[in-house]
């Protein structure tokens, strides 16, 4: 599922690949990508991906702002 405020993103982390998905938060400002909202990083223990529910949470905490 695509949502409008979220980025599918991906980079390499000593030598591993990251796929994740980047929400931005409600104060976001487009000056120069300036975004006020705190940042937190969601990860499922051993064995879970992102696809297992985590995107019902990050909405939650986007919408909380």
């Amino acid at each position: 599922m695509s949502t409008p405020d979220r980025e599918s993103v991906e980079f390499t982390c000593d030598g591993t690949r990251i796929d994740a998905w980047f929400y931005r938060g409600g104060n976001y400002s487009g000056v120069r990508g300036v975004d006020l909202s705190p940042l937190v990083v969601m990860a499922h223990g051993l064995g879970g991906t992102k696809n297992m529910q985590l995107d019902a949470y990050a909405q939650r905490f986007v919408a909380a702002g």
